[in-house]
């Protein structure tokens, strides 16, 4: 077994408050439009925001419960399907390099937003200099993982960005951990993973990891889930969390 766990760290409601996050996104966006395209920028937040509920509604239906179904298919059509509701909303018509538009568009709206909880970069400083291998294990893909973290200023400490994408598996199931853990090269019994979101944190529990769950958000008040570590509610206390877990393994 290696020197130190590897830890898997999730982004929303983790790392970062998703609400306002997903606002700063919003509006970002719509800024980004805006200049490029005119119209009105508050048209255009309403466009992202009902383009949003329509894909996260989308995913629900596709993917919980079934994790496997394609998850690489999904989302390059998502970046064309998006672009579609945007300007259809707008009543513009489709750029002819809409996917690319996308990307671009999501990398530079979410390098501007950053609702991280506190004392974040401090956790994750202590714990790469305490050599813990960090990755991040999220249900986002990990292109907007990638713009989350610039905008963050976090990216420097990760390695590996899942993003469902990375593995073709949605984050709804024991699948998506075990394509994961193996896409690092470890055994689940070398992991810890530090989640807020109670089935997240069942199936980590069930694939033989560690888990400590996170309680920060001041809105979201998910239970305690059993088989946990360890409970925080404050990311200063984690690094000494992992540290005491770490020894035992």
């Amino acid at each position: 077994m290696q020197q130190r766990p590897t830890v898997f760290i999730d982004f929303d409601d983790t790392l970062s408050d998703p609400i306002p996050f997903f606002t700063q996104f919003t509006r970002e966006s719509a800024a980004l439009f805006h200049t490029q395209f005119g119209g009105d920028q508050a048209a255009w937040e309403r466009a992202m925001g009902d383009m949003l509920v329509t894909v996260h509604d989308d995913y629900l239906v596709r993917f919980v419960d079934n994790p496997t179904n394609g998850y690489l298919d999904w989302l390059k059509a998502l970046r064309l399907r998006s672009m579609q509701l945007v300007f259809g909303a707008m009543e513009l018509p489709i750029p002819q390099d809409a996917e690319h538009l996308c990307i671009e568009t999501q990398f530079a709206a979410l390098s501007k937003c950053n609702a991280a909880f506190p004392g974040a970069e401090q956790m994750l400083a202590e714990l790469t200099q305490q050599g813990y291998p960090l990755h991040m294990a999220s249900g986002q893909e990990s292109d907007y993982l990638r713009g989350g973290l610039t905008g963050l200023g976090l990216t420097q400490y990760f390695g590996r960005l899942f993003g469902p994408d990375l593995v073709d598996c949605a984050k709804e199931g024991l699948e998506y951990y075990a394509r994961v853990f193996e896409a690092v090269g470890v055994e689940s019994k070398e992991v810890i993973v530090v989640d807020d979101y109670p089935p997240a944190i069942g199936w980590a529990v069930a694939s033989g990891a560690k888990v400590i769950q996170v309680q920060l958000s001041p809105l979201v008040h998910q239970p305690i889930q059993p088989g946990i570590a360890a409970l925080v509610t404050h990311l200063r206390d984690l690094p000494w969390q992992i540290a005491r877990i770490a020894e035992k393994l």
